[in-house]
């Protein structure tokens, strides 16, 4: 036996004290939902690494840590209240009072909405320094640095260690102006560290271009090493006049921009780095500025920098059609005597282009690099710094840029954006402590940064320690004014896809501002009085642009002048979809049922788009690969008070697919007396471009809905089929032919709320020239203009009308009447 009868009962006494203490205390209790809530919001650190943000060099992972993904204890975020993101750590909440004196106030989300973002973000309440390390890319790679250079007695020079390569021979490539690609020399092999040393000193001094690094490869059985090698700052000369030199009386500008990163996020994920700002606030080193009401113009990148380089905004305008203007804020600047330098993390021929290329959607882009070269020429801008190199490091993942995946961007050992982050502290400590500084031209930077620009909204902590490193360095300098920003919150994310404060946080962007002292000086106490208000009154980034446009003028605008104080929503110019962060500025709308009858109209409408594309490609017999949309339901319906005579409404559309939905986002509008309604936009929220490799070339890829496994194969009785048996926002679609076995009309209807028409040709010998009208003795509300005439080829499927129903024309009569074309 392994016990005695004495020690079972020692242990039954001891087991029933324990019970009774645990009850007495509280330790026994029934998980309530909130514990298990929180059990399930554990973050795993995916990734490991770290790279030491203090230090000026960068520093690379030779031992990375094992068990990356291991949950560690201290990870695991418990969540209770909201907490309000500011920089006043003894203003933990909101404090109302403190924007009473403006109309603009913050909208403060539930409690169940922080718990929806912090389990899918991962919130915690720091991050690893593990987190910013990288593992050698695969078994084969050696993570070494052969050369770099080194500062010594204010002259650099190259220094080298081939060791590292076992004896293989060493290449160099750079970048070719030519082709827009980075080429590896095979005609020059090195192995001497002497030879090799003087080989990239002479790529520096000879090839003087905008570009600031070269690459290093050495292939050695069975490993390899691939390195960039940044090139020390290049500081350009001013023209030396009989006027006396004003350099001493020009400030250096630092921008950097956070792409997909809002407020809340910005201090959701990046705890180290506002901890380092909050210390920089506390020692009053440097002024800091916390912009809290930072509005994005529109949801996507391009409206929101083209706004802050050239101060324009062409609301709800297609992107496609118009240009960053660069030129403006940068030749600003060049007027003034700066240096501009622009640099990105993304490659100029990715399907989505560059900066440099206006993120526009091209096809064989490698084939426009002619063109491409001749705008950044003519731009003025004397150096792209590391931008080339993102084409690199994406290259090794078989990509063309990092939207979504890999998980991680690294290159020889290094996050990417230590490369950005290291050159840009590099110039600015260059032009303040250059015994050169006197005679150079001051710095404007421009660095654009993508690691939030993914689907998890995880991602952006892996820089949370390097740019921890970045602010403390740049607090350092004396005579740069530092401004870190975003163009607009997280929206690819499941969080801003299926929750309103999701997607509401998209239009909150961040901004903060490091003001050293030198900086303060040359701005004066109403402009630094100006920047401290405007604190707490909505802005956006054209107000950043008009700050930068009038630093040298007598009469300061934007940020650097007090803006009025009863400044809301319709006094910063904003893009249809996008929602104003002022509470109040959008009206939530819980009754779905009166938008019923618009969620048809919209389903009628994307269908028309993708009918009409097929037919003007000269497709025959039905529609293909991508199926037609059937409503599956709609929410988040919020109205906009934009136009006096008009009602503008927002609404997610979501759409049947095999195994889930897709989700659409509308904006209608309505005017108040006749009650037309128009689609001003549409777009698609949820990720589409896995749709691509089944997506019809007639159809626009935002329109389709596919299967890979159907690709080719052509159904033509498929999307009626699927029209009568699937039922569209829950109501189910009735039929009935006109004309024998061909012409067949179908009506959705829910009593009281909305008629749906559409109408087919399901004969191949035949098109049917229709003509609908309805009557409208009864003033009844149609979504499409009456009467309506229709071309019906074979199988296609085109939507009529949607009419809305109430008690009083509860029944109207619709009479179609048609012609028979023989084919």
């Amino acid at each position: 036996m392994l016990f005695s009868r004495k020690g079972i009962g020692f242990l039954f006494k001891t087991l029933i004290f324990l019970v009774i203490t645990s009850i007495l205390f509280g330790v026994w209790k029934e998980p309530s939902f909130q514990h298990l809530f929180r059990r399930q919001i554990k973050v795993t650190n995916q990734l490991a690494g770290h790279v030491d943000g203090g230090s000026t060099e960068l520093q690379s992972a030779e031992h990375p840590d094992e068990g990356e993904n291991e949950v560690q204890e201290d990870n695991i975020q418990t969540i209770s209240k909201c907490a309000f993101n500011s920089l006043d750590v003894n203003q933990p909440r909101p404090n109302i009072s403190s924007f009473q004196a403006t109309k603009c106030h913050p909208i403060i989300p539930t409690e169940e909405e922080c718990l929806h973002a912090e389990y899918q973000y991962g919130v915690t309440k720091k991050t690893s320094p593990m987190f910013s390390t990288c593992r050698p890319f695969n078994n084969y790679q050696t993570i070494a640095d052969l050369c770099r250079f080194k500062k010594e007695n204010d002259r650099y020079r190259v220094i080298c260690d081939v060791k590292p390569c076992n004896g293989g021979t060493i290449r160099i490539g750079f970048f070719q102006r030519e082709t827009g690609f980075i080429k590896f020399s095979t005609a020059d092999n090195y192995k001497a560290k002497s030879k090799l040393e003087k080989a990239i000193w002479s790529i520096y001094n000879v090839h003087k271009s905008k570009v600031n690094f070269c690459l290093l490869a050495c292939f050695s059985d069975p490993n390899f090493i691939k390195q960039a090698v940044v090139f020390p700052p290049r500081l350009l000369k001013r023209k030396v006049g009989p006027k006396p030199p004003d350099h001493d009386n020009k400030i250096n500008i630092n921008i950097l921009l956070l792409d997909s990163i809002s407020r809340q996020h910005f201090y959701r994920k990046l705890p180290a780095t506002v901890e380092a700002i909050r210390e920089i606030k506390v020692t009053k080193e440097s002024k800091i500025y916390d912009f809290e009401f930072f509005q994005s113009i529109a949801p996507r990148t391009f409206p929101n920098v083209r706004a802050l380089f050239s101060g324009k905004v062409d609301i709800d305008a297609n992107d496609e059609e118009l240009d960053y203007h660069l030129e403006n804020l940068t030749g600003y600047f060049r007027n003034l005597g700066y240096q501009n330098i622009l640099q990105e993390d993304s490659c100029w021929f990715d399907v989505w282009g560059s900066l440099v290329t206006n993120n526009k959607h091209m096809e064989n882009v490698s084939q426009n690099w002619k063109s491409i070269r001749e705008k950044i020429d003519q731009l003025p801008i004397d150096s792209l710094g590391v931008s080339h190199l993102s084409c690199e490091a994406f290259q090794q993942y078989g990509k063309t840029n990092q939207f979504n995946n890999p998980p991680k961007v690294c290159y020889n050992g290094y996050l990417l954006p230590s490369y950005y982050l290291n050159l840009t502290f590099e110039y600015f400590r260059e032009i303040e402590s250059s015994p050169f500084r006197s005679t150079s031209k001051p710095v404007f930077m421009y660095t654009h940064l993508n690691t939030a620009h993914e689907s998890t909204g995880k991602r952006v902590a892996q820089m949370d320690y390097l740019l921890a490193g970045y602010v403390r360095k740049m607090n350092a300098l004396e005579n740069t004014w530092t401004i870190i920003l975003s163009d607009h919150g997280p929206k690819t994310t499941k969080y801003a896809q299926q929750h309103l404060a999701g997607r509401l946080e998209i239009g909150h962007a961040a901004m903060f501002m490091i003001v050293p002292r030198k900086v303060q000086d040359f701005l004066g106490v109403e402009r630094l009085k100006a920047l401290e208000i405007n604190q707490k009154i909505l802005s956006s980034h054209l107000d950043l642009h008009h700050a930068l446009k009038t630093l040298y003028s007598k009469s300061a605008g934007g940020l650097l002048r007090l803006l009025p104080n009863n400044r809301f929503c319709g006094h910063v110019p904003m893009y249809s979809f996008m929602n104003c962060l002022c509470n109040g500025g959008t009206k939530i709308r819980t009754q779905s049922e009166p938008f019923h009858w618009i969620a048809e109209y919209v389903i009628g409408y994307l269908n028309e788009l993708m009918t009409r594309s097929l037919l003007s490609a000269g497709t025959k017999n039905g529609y293909q690969n991508c199926e037609r949309l059937i409503g599956s339901r709609f929410n988040k319906i919020r109205e906009k008070e934009v136009l006096k005579d008009y009602r503008y409404f927002v609404m997610d559309v979501l759409v049947h697919k095999y195994r889930g939905e897709e989700i659409f986002e509308i904006v209608v509008r309505i005017r108040k007396i006749s009650f037309t309604i128009e689609i001003v936009k549409w777009r698609r929220v949820s990720i589409y471009q896995h749709f691509s490799k089944c997506c019809d070339h007639a159809v626009d890829i935002q329109l389709c809905v596919c299967r890979k496994e159907s690709l080719g194969a052509q159904n033509p009785g498929r999307d009626v089929s699927r029209q009568l048996s699937i039922a569209s926002f829950g109501v189910t679609t009735e039929s009935a032919f006109l004309d024998s076995k061909c012409l067949l009309l179908m009506k959705r209807e829910k009593s009281n709320v909305f008629r749906t028409y559409e109408i087919t040709n399901m004969c191949y010998d035949r098109i049917y020239h229709t003509n609908f009208t309805i009557d409208d003795k009864l003033n009844i509300r149609s979504t499409v203009s009456v009467p309506i005439s229709t071309v019906v080829r074979p199988w296609f499927i085109h939507y009529i009308t949607t009419i809305s129903l109430d008690e009083e024309n509860v029944n109207p009569q619709e009479t179609i009447a048609f012609k028979i074309e023989n084919l």
